[in-house]
């Protein structure tokens, strides 16, 4: 049961139980079943029910078959949707000295929706941040002005415009993007609640493939993924609603180890389609962690991705340099330079082009003694948008925290 006031007022109910039961040495089933219940600005009411067979042919090969029926309530929309799931996945930890996992899967799904006109609400929908910063939202026909992104633990709302800005693309999608200096950085997990408008009344079927193949050696990796759903419309509105979706990755890198210093160079492709939205993105990294001293270490990351997307495409670069010195256990001081930019390099409506640039400056210090912990932070930024027909557009920002605590055991 989660009750939440305020900001982004809410109350959850949340269920789960799980049976496992094992037949033969090498045969397992489990029967899942999950209630979930939203009230936020209508109530929503959700149950899944899911079994699944496995089977474990040899040590390293395991495969798995699932039938699931799930069934959504609210005051606009009544969905149900069941599936059926094959996959197989192999793991091994040493073939001639790498490690190689690889799957396959297949799925296939019924989808009955019977809507009317409304708004359907969605809370703490989970995105972690990749390069560039920017993540697209699960649903189409988003009502911008209704989201709301928080940090992982929904106890720090972040600000439009300051943080993050909200992007249309096409096929009525949303992008969250972030800006730079906010408060959210690569890798975090963010929290993103949104209205939606109900999609309209249909009947169709989702044919899903999946694979998935990476080897790992001492000193170097491969990996590519492919995933792809294709919908077919049954009865109901036109097949413009319906969500086809295609994202493969494949990505090179190589790691370089000696004594105490490192070094990496990657290389990544990631091709991703939605509703006709299509998007190509290159990404070449470089990093070097040296270590000057037990107490002493210095890391360096150089970073160019290029996106082609519809209407749009860009370039990324960024650096960031930073020194992490432990004079003793209790106490570390963390100075760090940073600099990003991206640029347009073509743009399908002449005189759109825009040019960000962003630079940081600042030091992070802990400090912890006996049961105080203190957590320092000063950062200068500057920022410059230029942009037609608006011009140049240029900020600066000195940010200061403090943060003291105290445990109690």
């Amino acid at each position: 049961l989660y009750d939440r006031e305020g900001f982004n007022a809410n109350q959850r109910e949340s269920l789960d139980e799980t049976a496992r039961i094992t037949h033969t040495e090498n045969v397992y089933s489990r029967l899942v079943y999950r209630y979930f219940s939203l009230t936020r600005n209508v109530e929503t009411e959700e149950h899944l029910l899911k079994f699944d067979l496995n089977h474990q042919l040899y040590q390293n090969l395991t495969s798995t078959a699932s039938v699931s029926i799930e069934t959504s309530d609210s005051d606009n929309l009544d969905e149900t949707v069941n599936g059926l799931d094959l996959s197989s996945r192999y793991q091994k930890q040493d073939l001639f000295g790498s490690r190689v996992n690889a799957g396959i899967g297949l799925g296939y799904l019924e989808t009955d929706r019977d809507s009317s006109l409304g708004l359907v609400d969605v809370a703490d929908e989970r995105h972690e941040i990749p390069l560039g910063g920017a993540v697209t939202l699960n649903n189409r026909f988003i009502v911008a002005s209704s989201i709301i992104v928080t940090n992982a633990d929904a106890t720090l709302v972040f600000d439009l415009g300051t943080d993050y800005e909200v992007v249309s693309l096409t096929g009525d999608l949303t992008e969250v993007r972030v800006v730079p200096g906010s408060r959210i950085a690569e890798g975090d997990t963010i929290l993103v609640s949104y209205q939606f408008q109900i999609l309209p009344s249909q009947k169709y079927t989702t044919e899903r493939f999946r694979y998935n193949f990476s080897i790992d050696r001492q000193w170097w990796r491969f990996a590519h993924a492919d995933n792809r759903s294709n919908d077919t419309l049954k009865s109901g509105a036109d097949s413009s609603f319906l969500n086809d979706s295609r994202l493969t990755r494949t990505d090179l890198e190589f790691r370089l180890k000696v004594g105490g210093n490192d070094a990496l160079l990657s290389a990544e492709r990631q091709y991703r389609e939605i509703s006709g939205f299509e998007s190509t993105r290159y990404t070449y990294q470089q990093s070097l962690s040296w270590v000057h001293s037990k107490s002493l270490r210095w890391n360096l990351s150089l970073t160019e991705s290029f996106t082609e997307q519809v209407n749009r495409d860009s370039d990324l670069y960024s650096m960031d340099f930073l020194v992490d010195w432990r004079p003793n256990p209790q106490l570390s001081v963390r100075p760090v330079i940073g600099f990003w930019r991206l640029k347009d390099t073509a743009t399908a409506v002449a005189g759109t082009d825009s040019d960000d640039e962003f630079t940081t400056a600042g030091v992070r210090l802990h400090w912890q003694f006996r049961r105080i912990v203190m957590d320092f932070s000063l950062f200068h930024n500057e920022r410059e948008v230029t942009s037609s027909p608006a011009g140049s557009i240029r900020t600066r920002e000195d940010r200061l925290m403090l943060n003291l605590r105290r445990r109690f055991q």
